[in-house]
């Protein structure tokens, strides 16, 4: 039996993967298991965060709720997130598996939220209609739908939908964004418009979208007969017949309070504008309301359905480990679902880009995330040009771990990257402006010589910060004289807070800055202190210092530490673990919240000092690093120390929110 063959059995029988829809978008695990085990339930209660969530839906339920755990669902089994969209509407899903469906049910009743029971099936519509909740004593599926303007602005669907036009309040224009979203919920959020030219129509009678649609398939000799367009299934999916009658609404509530309490208050040459607007939300949040209580009908009714578990790479990027996983199966399909494509028709700016993953993993000692993204065989070719090169060994001898509060580490090589770059470039805009690109990359390849430019600067640099500084500084100010309307220059100071830094990067070729030294010296702008050099702002308390050195131009703010670099002077300090991170890995960084929080220029966050304070403290060192290729898979991780007398990652995490949000 293969793996991917026994995945599919277990899940098929535990799992609630299997009714994650095989076209999903994006799909985000949370294992319940892991957290607790991390964590017991009873444990969570008592923390911060869970007696804010108690207490609040504790309110909403009369009292009743003392626990998570009354929520009724299995929290240690796993949590899943999913998102579809089309060319009409989109869905985000929530799929929870449920331990005691009659806690739901209480829930529920003793906060206000009416449901329908079908045998074991509970069914309940929020007043807006487009946001539905189903569940049975196995699972919940939550769905948030929202219907796409840049759908139900079609010519041929406005009228088929009985969908009245507006121009506008005069003098104004309605303008309505293909991805603009209305928030139902909140009366001040429902609905965002510019407006403009002559006074509407008066209003129409609208008819029902029944038979709305027998006139227009009549006209059509029985052509646009669906309403909603599936275009991830290429075809036309079932009409949900959706009458805008009394009747339908309470089928599919319409939140009619809403509609009432937030109308504008205008006079009568403003009405036809409003009820037009109104009688048309009315229509589309009914319609998306249908097709959001037949998919989540499917789910529940259908154990057929194409499953997500059928796709290879998502079973592949399953880990045990991680306690939160986030999967997109392209970033391409992602984009093309919100992008406007008669703007970008032609382009392709993902283009060799395949699926995508970030894990979260709470360790014993550790938070540690990783991602990765999926490239097509010639951009791994690419990659591999560009990531040739690594970091400049010489560089640790200036790297001082006792000084440094931070560094971060990368290194391409610069030739590659200018010949690969037009190449990259010509992918996402060669379609579309295939002449102009090929003369804009034929132009870019003649006027740059990257050989030379690659000698100059090779492409592998550290910047390392080595904390805050206050330098009191003077300036020019005025006094005013109000006797006698006079003003007088004064001279006075001032405290500033600056960076103090060290970066540095390889050179084949010093010739072109060594000229540009001497050019600055002539003309009294840089000073040459022998060993090294300074430049002077103008304007500015900041001060930069520079030299070049075994093939390294150097450039700091710390004239003690340019000068000791500039004579050999120099006491360098790295410890094992940040060695093998700078010289293993193309791109790495580092950062220390307590070090900063120790040199800290006292007043800097005013009255926000204290907690700022108190957070750094609390956080502990933070490394970042790419990975080697490894296939078609160029990934990277995060990674953050967990502070002595922590049992785990977990119940540290929960500290730190504490703490920041108290």
């Amino acid at each position: 039996m293969t793996g991917l063959t026994m995945f599919c059995t277990v899940a098929g029988a535990q799992d609630l993967s299997r009714k994650i829809p095989a076209d999903a978008l994006a799909v985000v695990t949370v294992k319940g298991g892991n957290l607790t085990e991390l964590m017991a339930i009873k444990d969570f209660d008592t923390t911060f965060i869970g007696k804010e969530i108690i207490s609040k839906l504790s309110r909403e339920s009369n009292g009743s709720f003392k626990s998570i755990d009354d929520l009724g669902l299995d929290l240690s089994a796993n949590f899943y997130y999913y998102h579809q969209s089309n060319d009409s509407v989109s869905y985000n899903c929530f799929l929870a598996p449920v331990k005691n469906a009659g806690k739901l049910d209480q829930i529920f009743s003793l906060s206000g939220k009416k449901f329908n029971t079908n045998g074991s099936l509970r069914t309940s519509f929020e007043s807006d209609s487009t946001n539905i909740t189903y569940w049975n004593d196995k699972f919940l599926l939550f769905v948030a739908a929202e219907g796409k303007s840049s759908y139900f602005a079609l010519p041929d669907v406005s009228s088929r939908l009985g969908l009245q036009s507006y121009p506008g309040l005069p003098g104004t224009e309605v303008t309505i964004d293909s991805t603009t979203t209305v928030d139902y919920t909140e009366a001040d959020d429902v609905v965002e418009v510019v407006v403009a030219p002559p006074p509407p129509p008066p209003a129409k009678k609208i008819p029902s979208v029944k038979n709305k649609k027998a006139n227009a398939s009549n006209k059509q000799k029985g052509k646009g007969k669906g309403v909603h367009k599936n275009t991830a299934k290429k075809k036309i999916a079932p009409v949900v017949e959706v009458p805008v009658k009394e009747e339908v609404v309470e089928e599919y509530p319409v939140a009619e309070e809403i509609v009432a309490d937030t109308a504008y208050a205008v006079d009568d040459q403003y009405s036809g504008y409003n009820n037009a607007y109104f009688e048309n939300e009315k229509i589309k949040k009914a319609i998306v309301g249908g097709w959001a209580a037949a998919m989540v009908a499917e789910v529940f009714d259908r154990n057929d359905l194409p499953s997500i578990t059928g796709n290879k790479d998502f079973v592949k990027n399953i880990d045990n480990a991680a306690e939160v996983s986030v999967w997109i199966p392209g970033l391409n399909k992602l984009t093309e679902a919100y992008m406007p494509t008669n703007y970008f028709k032609g382009m392709d700016f993902f283009s060799g880009y395949g699926s995508l993953n970030f894990k979260v993993f709470l360790e014993e000692k550790t938070i540690r995330t990783s991602a990765g993204l999926v490239v097509n065989d010639e951009m791994v070719a690419a990659v591999k040009k560009i990531h040739k090169r690594k970091l400049n060994k010489k560089f640790l001898n200036y790297v001082n771990e006792d000084k440094m509060i931070g560094y971060m580490g990368y290194s391409v090589d610069t030739k590659a990257y200018l010949q690969e770059y037009p190449k990259l470039i010509s992918k996402v805009y060669g379609t579309f402006f295939k002449d102009e690109v090929e003369m804009a990359t034929d132009l870019f390849s003649l006027l740059l010589d990257e050989e030379a430019i690659g000698k100059v600067v090779k492409g592998d640099a550290l910047f390392v910060f080595n904390g805050l500084s206050s330098k009191e500084v003077s300036y020019k100010a005025y006094d005013y004289n109000e006797e006698n309307f006079e003003t007088t220059e004064v001279t006075k100071t001032k405290q500033e807070t600056l960076p103090d830094f060290l970066f540095m990067y390889s050179s084949d070729d010093t010739r072109l800055t060594e000229k540009l030294i001497a050019y600055g010296v002539k003309k009294e702008m840089v000073k040459n202190k022998n060993t090294y050099y300074e430049l002077a702002i103008p304007k500015s308390p900041l001060a930069l210092y520079f030299t070049i050195k075994d093939g390294i131009v150097f450039m700091g703010t710390d004239e003690a530490q340019l000068s000791q670099i500039g004579s050999n002077t120099y006491q360098s300090k790295i410890n094992a673990i940040d060695r093998k991170m700078l010289l293993a890995s193309n791109f790495s960084g580092y950062f220390s919240p307590k070090k900063l929080d120790a040199r800290l220029p006292a007043g800097l966050f005013g009255q926000a000092q204290d907690k700022t304070q108190k957070t750094l403290r609390s956080l502990g060192d933070i490394r970042l690093k790419s990975n080697k290729i490894n296939g078609n898979l160029i990934s990277g991780e995060m990674s953050m120390d967990i502070p002595e007398g922590q049992p785990n990652a977990l119940r540290y995490l929960f500290d730190v929110i504490s703490t920041s949000l108290k």
